[in-house]
């Protein structure tokens, strides 16, 4: 009789346990949707009408969390309230914590997503949407023709790094996301993020010009979404090596940034060049030095001018001089004898990256719809616009695709003509500086493109993402068990 009481009791406890776990997820679930539904809502304009300019990145959000809810749930209904107590609550541990990873990778989110609604940061994020959906959209306009798919839009962000940079859906998880040290197998679960993320420093707050560098980072995801990664790399390697005593190894290695230098240029124009060469300026020595990832600065610089240049010839063929002159008057010949063979390399590695790309996707310039007249120094789109933005002119209003990155490269040209004028008071320049940085942001958000933004309905294969998120997870929980 009491070992009957004591099962029922047993029973009791078990379903206490698993109702307060059910209980945990559809709290979590619930919070999820009414943030989504905020979101949504207020993706409008200012006459209230749906923009959708975030309605892909919120749908595959949705939909992996969406996935690896529903698996816990699954899995949660799978219990036996009759089993043993111990065994209960050890199933029951585990999967609560699966459910509170969850969460954390919504929270990951969630924190970039909402700086969209913090007074000091909302305008200049706004402003960066635009630059990246410039940026972003205009390849597969072309890419499209090609039975080439876009996705979600790469997600811009504020956070106190130095430096922009960019995460691919198809790396692994940052390390703060893993929910404990020992669980390492989910840094190396690909493609668990749903959004591209491309992270912004805190200075272009005060500096909106410097969106200019979305240029580079989106280059990183377009080479991605292509699958050009190692193609770009094998074509720059053998390029390599075709010049005698050549480290052709590494300048595989550098191939992704190669990349996204050159892609900037097609976006940006010679303001591209311009904006490496202020972050790249150290002394000659320190420039002829090679890095992981990167060729020695020099050669990365010499590499991006004679690129614009070669973009910015004439009608005749001559190159232009533009991508040199954005050097500021670096000396490339600096460290001529250290970096003989590497700069012997620089004209190899430019005809492979101007060629077609495989796929027949046409080549790089075709993709992105470069097109020199725009950035010529005296009449291009890009200096209007540096003209409108220092009070010259009247101001346009044109609401398309390829405006933001025209006008992001301007607002620099515009930055570097008022930083030079010495002629004026400190206090005239600090006023003018303020006032480009307001108009630039209300340009970059007065010109949006109007419509839906490469809507993206939730798939099961994006959701199935988030199922075998807890797959991997549970398998990870069970390896630690073993160790």
């Amino acid at each position: 009789m009491s070992a009957t009481v004591d099962q029922q009791a047993y029973e009791q406890i078990n379903r206490i346990r698993l109702e307060e776990l059910h209980r945990r997820l559809v709290k979590l679930s619930g919070r999820i949707t009414e943030w989504l539904r905020h979101h949504h809502e207020s993706d409008r304009d200012d006459k209230g009408v749906y923009m959708g300019r975030h309605k892909s990145q919120l749908e595959a959000i949705e939909s992996v969390l969406s996935g690896a809810i529903e698996k816990i749930h699954e899995l949660l209904l799978e219990i036996d309230p009759s089993a043993d107590v111990g065994a209960v609550y050890e199933q029951g541990r585990e999967y609560e914590e699966a459910l509170i990873w969850v969460e954390r990778l919504w929270i990951f989110f969630r924190e970039k997503i909402d700086q969209r609604d913090d007074a000091q940061l909302k305008d200049l994020l706004r402003a960066a949407d635009e630059v990246v959906w410039s940026c972003y959209r205009q390849v597969f306009i072309a890419a499209a023709k090609k039975g080439v798919q876009q996705g979600p839009t790469p997600l811009t962000y504020i956070d106190a790094q130095y430096s922009p940079a960019s995460v691919q859906t198809d790396k692994g998880l940052p390390s703060h996301l893993k929910l404990q040290a020992e669980i390492d197998v989910l840094d190396q679960y690909h493609e668990v993020l749903p959004i591209p993320l491309l992270r912004l420093p805190p200075w272009c707050i005060e500096a909106p010009w410097w969106l200019v560098f979305i240029g580079h980072e989106i280059g990183h995801h377009i080479q991605h979404e292509l699958e050009l990664v190692a193609y770009f790399a094998q074509g720059v390697k053998a390029a390599a090596a075709t010049v005698d005593g050549a480290d052709a190894e590494s300048w595989g290695r550098w191939g992704e940034e190669i990349f996204a230098d050159i892609f900037s240029i097609m976006m940006m124009g010679p303001s591209a060049v311009w904006a490496i060469t202020e972050v790249e300026w150290r002394t000659y020595s320190q420039m002829s030095e090679p890095k992981t990832t990167y060729p020695p600065a020099l050669v990365r610089l010499a590499l991006m001018a004679q690129v614009a240049d070669q973009l910015m010839s004439d009608a005749q063929g001559v190159p232009g001089t533009d991508g040199t002159a954005a050097l500021r008057g670096i000396r490339l010949d600096a460290e001529a004898a250290k970096l003989e063979t590497e700069m012997k390399v620089v004209p190899a590695v430019i005809a492979f990256s101007l060629k077609p790309l495989p796929r027949n996707l046409g080549t790089l310039q075709e993709l992105c719809g470069f097109d020199a007249e725009i950035f010529r120094r005296s009449y291009g789109k890009a200096a209007k616009w540096s003209r409108f933005l220092r009070d010259v002119g009247t101001m346009p209003v044109e609401p398309r695709v390829e405006t933001a990155r025209q006008l992001t490269s301007g607002a620099l040209i515009a930055w570097a003509e008022l930083s030079a004028d010495q002629t004026k008071t400190e206090a005239v320049r600090e006023a003018e500086r303020l006032s480009l940085v307001a108009k630039t942001q209300e340009l970059l958000i007065r010109n949006a493109p109007q419509g839906t933004r490469a809507p993206l309905s939730p798939s099961r294969k994006i959701a199935e993402q988030g199922r075998q998120l807890i797959e991997k997870f549970r398998a990870a929980q069970k390896q630690r068990k073993n160790d």
